[in-house]
């Protein structure tokens, strides 16, 4: 596991691939899985992934390994998933394994590796929110949408987000990147009928 949002390259200990840490707090190149969370932008639908754009997002970043996560969150405003594809381009171009990337992809719940729906319905699963009513408000949300959490159709997405540091309003939603606070049922019920009459 990759501490704290920290990336970099792995180094062999006693037959236990380690990473070594090229970013820390401090370091411009330091993202923490709540930054990550912060700059969350709604994912419409997935576009076709390119090669040579992926290529100019990687040499944006000089094609520094430890800005990988950098590299990622910009994959992902892209084309709104990591693929298989993007992996394996990112490993080459990085000189790092496939293993490697996919270990940071699979370390954070936003980096998702299958294609989103039209909307992007997120339910905060964190202490405060649970407190909150937040795992009711998930199953009442799976029930309305006729969908488990992390599954898609072509048009929606149910996700669990991990904090969006909006706990005073406890229990949080996200919807298409909008943010709403203290959610029951019935307003969560509102939310979905206006993001389908915005369809």
């Amino acid at each position: 596991m990759i501490p704290g949002g920290m990336v970099g390259n792995p180094r062999p200990m006693g037959g236990i691939w380690k990473f070594q840490t090229l970013s820390g707090p401090g370091h411009p190149g330091f993202m923490s899985k709540s930054s990550l969370r912060r700059r969350t932008h709604p994912f419409m639908s997935a576009i076709p992934y390119a090669k040579d754009v992926a290529s100019d997002i990687i040499a944006r970043h000089d094609s520094r390994p430890e800005l990988l996560v950098q590299m990622l969150h910009e994959f992902l405003e892209h084309f709104s998933w990591i693929s298989e594809d993007a992996i394996r381009q990112l490993a080459e171009e990085l000189n790092l394994s496939r293993a490697d990337v996919h270990g940071v992809v699979s370390f954070y719940h936003d980096f998702r590796t299958t294609p989103p729906g039209k909307h992007v319905v997120k339910i905060c699963q964190a202490e405060a929110c649970q407190a909150m009513g937040s795992k009711e408000l998930t199953a009442h949300a799976e029930s309305v949408l006729g969908m488990n959490m992390n599954e898609s159709t072509g048009d929606l997405t149910l996700e669990p987000v991990y904090c969006m540091g909006n706990c005073a309003c406890s229990p949080t939603v996200v919807v298409d990147g909008d943010t709403y606070g203290r959610v029951d049922n019935r307003r969560f019920d509102e939310i979905v009928e206006t993001m389908k009459g915005g369809v």
